[in-house]
C-alpha cells in the first residue's frame, strides 16, 4: 500500500511539474505576442519585427522604455511583466518542491 501511495505521489508530482512548465511556456508566449503588439503600437513594424526576433532583450528594453515613458514602475505594460515574473518564481519553487519530493519518493522503492 505504501508503494502505491509513493507511486501515486510521484505521478502527481510529475503532473504538477508538467503543468507548471506548460503554464510558464504558454504565458511567456502570450506575453511575448503582447510585447510585439505593444512595440508595433508604439514604434511601428520595424520595432515589432525586432521585438519578435529578440524576445528576452526586447522585453527588457520595452519595460525600461515603458518606465521612462510613464515615470512609474507600475503601468499598463509592466504590470503584466511583473505578474509573469512573480508567477514564474512561484512555479519554479513549486517545481523544485515537487521535484525533490518525487525524487525522494522514487528512490525509496
Amino acid at each position: 500500500m505504501l508503494g502505491f501511495i509513493r507511486r501515486l505521489f510521484f505521478g502527481m508530482s510529475a503532473g504538477v511539474m508538467g503543468l507548471a512548465y506548460l503554464l510558464i511556456t504558454v504565458l511567456g508566449f502570450v506575453l511575448h505576442i503582447y510585447t510585439v503588439y505593444f512595440a508595433y503600437f508604439i514604434k511601428g513594424f520595424f520595432a515589432a519585427f525586432l521585438t519578435f526576433v529578440f524576445p528576452f532583450f526586447s522585453q527588457i528594453m520595452w519595460v525600461i522604455s515603458s518606465i521612462k515613458g510613464t515615470g512609474q514602475w507600475i503601468n499598463g505594460y509592466t504590470t503584466y511583466v511583473w505578474l509573469y515574473l512573480i508567477l514564474c518564481l512561484i512555479l519554479w519553487v513549486i517545481v523544485i518542491v515537487f521535484g525533490a519530493a518525487a525524487a525522494a519518493s522514487s528512490k525509496d522503492d
